[in-house]
């Protein structure tokens, strides 16, 4: 599903829907849709959101670890 996310995030994007750092709120509508149809599971724009900030704290976690001495 976090693939699905991040496709649907990126044709967003490129449509002009992320004016600055933030997604408008009609991306997580049309993820939630694209993920509700694809996977046959009730997504909501709020499960979105919530999930794209849980993997923004995952990957500050994983470069923070990565930087380290000894690390990649």
């Amino acid at each position: 599903m976090s693939h699905t996310l991040f496709l649907v995030l990126a044709e967003e994007e490129l449509r002009g829907n992320k004016p600055s750092s933030i997604f408008k709120s009609e991306s997580f509508h049309c993820v939630a849709k694209e993920i509700s149809q694809k996977f046959g599971v009730e997504c909501l724009p709020e499960h979105v959101e919530n999930h794209l900030k849980t993997l923004k704290k995952e990957w500050t976690i994983i470069t923070t670890i990565h930087a380290k001495s000894g690390f990649g």
